[in-house]
């Protein structure tokens, strides 16, 4: 028997394990596609023009936060149940309690906080809710300096002093990595949390935590990889997609927003061009069309095609609803029932 051959194979399988295969689901297709192009419901806006927005919920308000400012205040607040609109703030400047480059927001629910950060100042400004609704001129005089060297953004609280969230290393003026990061509030440091996929030249996710399910999520955009997480920073499950390890030119995204609900996570997926032309020929970011249904394990479940580009997008459970953002809809903010 001619074993050389045998044993060469043997350890090339072993060298295109992924690490941590114990904890790994490979998934070969996702092909359980529902359509609900004709079931979204727009939300009329009365007149408010809003440019991008990320959506947030916190107790029964529905926050939309203007990443390309359209308006003086950028943030603004509406009844998650009707819609209504309510109050905006966020004042655009550089004067105190102003906000000269806002970034993605992080909700403390439980002391119902909105935390905001400003890239442009490198500080994280607190927005109490009551403060905001009860004061229409409300500016921030409470905030935390971001540390440059290690920043997070897109955070949760475990508890009263710490949140776990998505950290940006600068690694030059014009390169970064991401990892996930533990931010003390009391002490105002920031440092490197949990399990990491190492085995990537480059890291860019996006993250979502859930407190009651104790896990948090990372949904990588420029592989077909979730990283599933408990609270302590332990590993429960690296989920391989159908695209995983494979070489696309030009360069593909994958994953770009998720959230964690009482029985599923759902991200937004591309898994196409990260480059696209529109009909000027000029080039823009790709914007998912679908998410993508997994149970807490990382099973998958189910595709939803949108039909419309999904900016962002956040779960109201309350409603069993699913509250978007689209970037190509005359009325941007819909939603269609889970």
């Amino acid at each position: 028997m001619k074993l050389l051959p045998i044993l060469s194979i043997i350890l090339l399988v072993i060298a295109c394990t992924p690490k941590d295969a114990d904890n790994a689901i490979t998934q070969t297709e996702r092909d359980e596609i529902v359509n609900v192009t004709d079931k979204i419901t727009e939300v009329d806006l009365d007149s408010l023009m809003l440019g991008m927005s990320h959506l947030h919920l916190l107790d029964s308000f529905l926050i939309v936060a203007e990443n390309k400012a359209l308006n003086s205040e950028v943030i603004h607040i509406f009844n998650k149940n009707t819609f209504n609109y309510i109050t905006s703030t966020g004042v655009l400047g550089r004067g105190p309690g102003e906000i000269s480059r806002i970034g993605n927001l992080s909700i403390d629910e439980q002391r119902k906080i909105i935390w905001v950060p400003d890239h442009g100042k490198e500080v994280l400004f607190k927005f109490p809710l009551d403060s905001i609704l009860n004061n229409p001129s409300f500016l921030p005089t409470e905030k935390l300096k971001l540390d440059p060297s290690l920043f997070i953004t897109n955070f949760s609280f475990l508890n009263d002093s710490i949140a776990l969230g998505l950290g940006i290393e600068p690694t030059s003026n014009n390169t970064f990595n991401m990892a996930t990061v533990k931010l003390n509030v009391v002490n105002n440091t920031t440092e490197k949390f949990g399990f990491e996929f190492n085995e990537l030249e480059k890291i860019r996710f996006n993250f979502a935590m859930s407190k009651s399910k104790n896990r948090y999520v990372k949904c990588f955009r420029n592989v077909d990889l979730i990283t599933i997480c408990d609270l302590e920073g332990n590993l429960i499950r690296n989920v391989f997609g159908p695209n995983w390890g494979k070489k696309f030119k030009p360069r593909h995204s994958f994953f770009s927003g998720v959230e964690i609900t009482d029985t599923n996570i759902i991200a937004a997926y591309i898994g196409d061009e990260s480059i696209v032309f529109d009909e000027s020929n000029t080039p823009k970011g790709n914007i998912p069309t679908k998410l993508m249904f997994f149970d807490l394990e990382g099973n998958y479940q189910k595709t939803i095609e949108t039909g419309s580009k999904v900016w962002s997008f956040c779960i109201d459970n309350e409603n069993n609803r699913v509250i978007c953002f689209f970037n190509d809809r005359l009325n941007p903010i819909g939603y269609f029932s889970l």
